[in-house]
């Protein structure tokens, strides 16, 4: 198994850790820097949705879902309100 880390303080890094030996990777960065924010892992992608821009001081509509086996983040269709 694995686990993917996503974001938070200042950060729009991700790291997925392997479990059986726990490596850790470095994999492409979100588009969106975002801290507070949700993810879940469905159908082979992560999303990650919303949160706060900690430069901005806005909260997040934003979207975006991460392709692990291309290592590529995608904006998505933005929440209705933040």
């Amino acid at each position: 198994g694995k686990i993917v880390i996503t974001g938070g303080g200042i950060s729009n890094a991700v790291y997925e850790i392997s479990i059986p030996n726990f490596k850790i990777q470095l994999k492409k960065p979100m588009k969106q820097t975002r801290k507070e924010h949700g993810s879940v892992y469905v159908n082979k992608a992560v999303y990650v949705l919303g949160g706060y821009d900690t430069f901005s001081s806005n909260f997040l509509s934003t979207c975006e879902k991460f392709n692990p086996d291309k290592n590529e983040w995608t904006f998505i269709k933005n929440m209705n309100i933040a």
